[in-house]
């Protein structure tokens, strides 16, 4: 369930505008709050493809999961300032809201489901500053008989890279998370 909300996180768009498709690539960190107050810290990548032409931002995210570090994919279709969401293997879906002039968003709201697990996701991102993107977002779980409640808390901060640091960085998580896997 972790690597899915860390994956989510990827739904950060850039403040950057671009009239063709182009990718810019993140290097952060991850902080996750649980409820009762375990604090985790994690790497965080990820490549984002703008294309105005087919009004679609995909993002292809390492993030820290059950097992390890892990890649997923997203795709956001745009329409005007509101955007769909569908995460590559279907299981988290969602749709938000984008301030600011088009393609040079300042601000993002969105709310997700991860179908599996019904748990609810509201996110923000804070794109004003285009040295980097900031985000938040509340995992909220519900209960039979006790309704939705705050499950953690994930706060994302990135910074562009090289090409060539993204993908050594991204080498040497998924290499380190294949032996970590291995030597169970």
């Amino acid at each position: 369930m972790k690597n899915m909300s860390v994956s989510l996180s990827l739904l950060l768009l850039s403040a950057i505008s671009h009239a063709n498709p182009s990718t810019i690539f993140y290097i952060g960190e991850s902080t996750v709050t649980m409820n009762s107050g375990q604090v985790y810290t994690s790497s965080y990548l990820d490549a984002r493809t703008s294309d105005e032409t087919k009004n679609t931002i995909s993002e292809d995210v390492v993030s820290q999961g059950r097992n390890g570090f892990q890649e997923s994919s997203a795709v956001m279709e745009i329409s005007g300032d509101h955007f769909t969401m569908t995460e590559a293997t279907g299981t988290v879906t969602g749709s938000g809201d984008l301030t600011g002039i088009p393609w040079k968003w300042t601000f993002l709201k969105a709310e997700f489901k991860i179908a599996a697990s019904g748990m609810r996701i509201i996110d923000y991102n804070f794109l004003a500053d285009p040295n980097s993107i900031q985000g938040h977002k509340d995992f909220y779980i519900s209960s039979p008989g006790q309704g939705e409640s705050l499950y953690m808390q994930e706060d994302v901060v990135l910074h562009p890279v090289s090409v060539e640091e993204f993908s050594k960085k991204k080498a040497e998580l998924l290499d380190h998370s294949t032996r970590s896997q291995s030597q169970r």
